[in-house]
């Protein structure tokens, strides 16, 4: 580009000329033609003239061809030109701009030129490196073997480097040394040999591919380790196995060490790597000993990394050791050891080399574990065994059927009788199958489908208790009370439940024939005492005449004690009914106020003798439940007797009628001493009294707060109390509230 630039090349000079010298020529002719006669000249130069004209004409149409011509091939020069230099400067501007490196050769390795690349790579100006030879830009070893390949090529054809690209190493200013890639191609310029190089700095890639070698390297020494120590039940072999994968992997070129920690400092044990020489594996025990490092990751649970040893640790070593790397041996937050990595020089670890390592001492942490926990289950089984025989011999010593039933619906643990008493064989191998038993219960019990139904509903209940009665027709017959409930670990995890079947035959024959005894003297006695009853009542009305007030007074205590014999024998009969099943209730729409009205007037003779009186607080005049009216009155009479009995002389009794949500709740509240703390749990059960000595003075059997909760539950309600000492007592019960729409749909 530079020898164009130096020729100064203008059609437009040449245009300016021409014109010129035909203007020149016009003039002269024009003064000739003046200065000579004018006879002579229209004479003697008339033809001279015209043939001057006609001259002029054709010089002048061929000086305005050539100068056509001129212009033309002037623009059409500084065209191609003009696209040379665009060319030119393109392909400059691509070569400056080149990220890798781009450098010209002649076929003697000397430099020609380069572009601004080689300067960033290289460090060399374009002006120290252009006819100065290319080993420059190369290590030293490399000299020889570069002039060779050249030579080689030219003298043979065959080429090594000439046209394939390869890795190579490249020699920066400063003198260090950095990896490259290497493309030679040859090309011909004026019958001359040319090389064009295409460096390329590869320093980041050949890091990646070092990196991912490096994770290859662990990742392929990980599972090595996992295979062998998963084949290992030896500590002492998986410790050396693993000093061995963190002397080699990251590498560790002291050696590596693992001290176990049995839960003190001092009883750390030292396993060293094989190739420590004694003197070196003696400083290292001094060291491990004597280093804060350990107890500090052991608390910690975290890694410790010295570059550079202190000179503390330096003394104890000594100076086989100068950096090191330490790891907790940790599982399940729990530190089994440490593990340490020594470098015999000034070492910077990394992240990498530290996950490496603890990774490694994690794998050896679960496989000691295992191999601990392998040798506390072979005791643990030996112990597990013993308890077994002794549970299975105490459950076998029961006089019950039992059976323990995981959530799974899998038989956990089955005694001797369970087997005996359903006729089930035990398997030789292994528990009875629920499954099995269930398909058998068809023909064990007399009402299977409840039995079943009963049985899966409790096995999902995590809280519920229960008993029940069920008849076994199958391989004999026996009345079983059944008892259930949930079982549970000491860390309160849910094992099962547990179904506890005991044979009541006997007790319920025996509780029958009781029944049976009660009833036959109960209805003996009340006949003849019906008519006692009446007689000592029309005696004391006086219709077998005046009676002395001796006479009376007899006559009256026999009478109020028959009274009481009476109440006790129908109390007595109820409670055989109830607990026979026999008791029948006549359900049917009923008015609440009437119910109360008749129990407050059947009471009040009752309740004259202690001077109290009721008080009916009515807010639902129109309320109606659906109950056995006899059988509710039967309970209001005996809420309020007691009520008169145990309030104080001459006080009122509260009786009081509310709605909550979809029930009725009648109350009655006495004012009286209240109901102890310990009988409190006692109150609805058989013949209980709260205080013996003033119940004898009020009288009572005990049994009559039973039968109310018996009736009041067999009406559908519930029935309960709240009291305070000394502030009296309430008594509550509650029953669903009757519409005329539930008649309707046959409720």
């Amino acid at each position: 580009m530079k020898k164009f630039s130096r020729f100064n090349f203008s059609p437009t000079i040449y245009l300016l000329v021409s014109v010129g010298f035909a203007f020149f020529s016009y003039i002269l002719i024009q003064v000739v033609y003046s200065v000579e006669n004018q006879k002579y000249i229209n004479s003697k130069l008339l033809d001279l003239q015209d043939q001057i004209r006609q001259t002029f004409q054709i010089h002048f149409l061929s000086l305005l061809l050539w100068i056509g011509i001129i212009i033309t091939i002037s623009l059409l020069s500084r065209a191609a030109v003009t696209r040379y230099i665009k060319n030119e400067n393109r392909l400059r501007s691509i070569l400056n701009t080149a990220v890798d490196g781009i450098i010209t050769i002649d076929e003697h390795g000397i430099i020609e030129d380069v572009n601004p690349a080689m300067e960033r790579l290289f460090g060399y100006s374009p002006l120290e490196l252009v006819g100065r030879n290319v080993n420059m830009l190369m290590p030293e070893y490399y000299y020889s073997r570069h002039d060779k390949y050249i030579q080689n090529y030219i003298k043979t054809g065959v080429a090594k480097i000439i046209g394939i690209g390869r890795e190579s190493v490249g020699r920066r200013k400063d003198g260090s040394e950095f990896p490259i890639d290497l493309a030679v191609s040859e090309m011909r310029i004026e019958n001359q040999r040319k090389f064009i190089g295409l460096v390329k700095d590869i320093t980041v890639r050949k890091e990646i591919e070092n990196e991912l070698e490096k994770q290859l390297k662990w990742k392929v020494s990980l599972a090595e380790f996992n295979l062998a120590v998963d084949q290992s039940h030896e500590i002492r072999n998986m410790l050396e196995r693993t000093m061995q994968v963190a002397s080699i992997a990251l590498p560790a070129s002291a050696g590596a060490c693992i001290a176990l920690w049995n839960g003190k400092i001092n009883d750390i044990s030292i396993c060293s790597s094989t190739f420590m020489e004694e003197h070196e594996q003696q400083a290292l025990q001094r060291f491990i000993y004597s280093t804060k490092d350990v107890p500090r990751m052991i608390s910690g649970c975290k890694p410790v990394i010295k570059s550079k040893i202190s000179k503390p640790d330096q003394l104890l070593v000594g100076s086989f050791i100068k950096s090191y790397l330490g790891v907790p041996l940790c599982v399940e937050n729990k530190v089994l050891g440490v593990l340490f990595a020594f470098e015999g020089k000034s070492r910077r670890y990394c992240q990498d080399d530290v996950e490496f390592l603890q990774s490694l001492a994690n794998r050896a942490a679960i496989s000691i574990n295992r191999v601990n926990l392998h040798d506390d289950l072979q005791s643990s089984n030996a112990l597990l065994a013993v308890q077994q025989g002794e549970m299975r011999a105490l459950l076998d010593s029961t006089s019950e059927a039992i059976g323990l039933v995981s959530p799974e619906r899998e038989f956990i643990a089955l005694n001797k009788n369970f087997y005996e008493w359903f006729g089930i064989e035990p398997p030789v191998v292994g528990s009875l199958r629920f499954t099995s038993f269930i398909e058998q219960a068809n023909l064990i019990f007399e009402k299977p489908g409840l039995f079943l139904s009963t049985i899966s509903r409790s096995i999902n209940d995590l809280t519920g208790q229960f008993e029940k009665m069920f008849i076994q027709v199958w391989p004999e017959r026996r009345e079983l009370k059944i008892f259930s409930t949930p079982v549970r670990t000491d860390d309160g995890h849910h094992l099962g439940r547990l179904f506890v079947f005991h044979d009541v035959t006997r007790e319920q024959e025996a509780s029958r024939a009781k029944s049976e005894f009660v009833s036959t003297v109960s209805h003996e006695l009340r006949t003849p005492l019906t008519s006692i009853y009446g007689s000592l009542g029309l005696m004391n009305g006086g219709a077998a005449g005046e009676l002395s007030e001796q006479a009376k007074t007899l006559v009256n205590i026999a009478y109020q004690n028959s009274e009481r014999l009476i109440r006790l024998i129908n109390d007595i009969l109820d409670i055989e009914k109830i607990e026979s099943g026999r008791m029948v209730f006549m359900n049917k729409p009923t008015l609440l106020n009437t119910v109360l009205t008749h129990s407050i007037e059947f009471t009040h003779t009752y309740a004259e003798q202690y001077g109290i009186s009721f008080n009916l607080d009515n807010s639902y005049p129109q309320a109606m439940v659906y109950v056995d009216s006899d059988k509710l009155v039967q309970v209001m009479v005996n809420l309020l007797s007691n009520a008169a009995k145990y309030t104080i002389r001459n006080d009122i009794v509260e009786i009081s009628i509310s709605r909550q949500k979809q029930k009725m709740r009648v109350a009655v509240t006495d004012h009286g001493p209240g109901i102890s703390r310990q009988f409190r749990q006692h109150i609805f059960q058989k013949f209980a009294q709260a205080d013996m000595s003033n119940t004898k003075k009020k009288g009572g059997t005990g049994l009559g707060l039973s039968i109310s909760k018996t009736i009041i539950e067999k009406m559908g309600g519930e029935i309960g109390y709240h009291s305070r000492i000394n502030h009296g007592s309430t008594f509550y019960f509650l029953l669903p509230e009757w519409q005329p729409a539930n008649d309707e749909e046959g409720n």
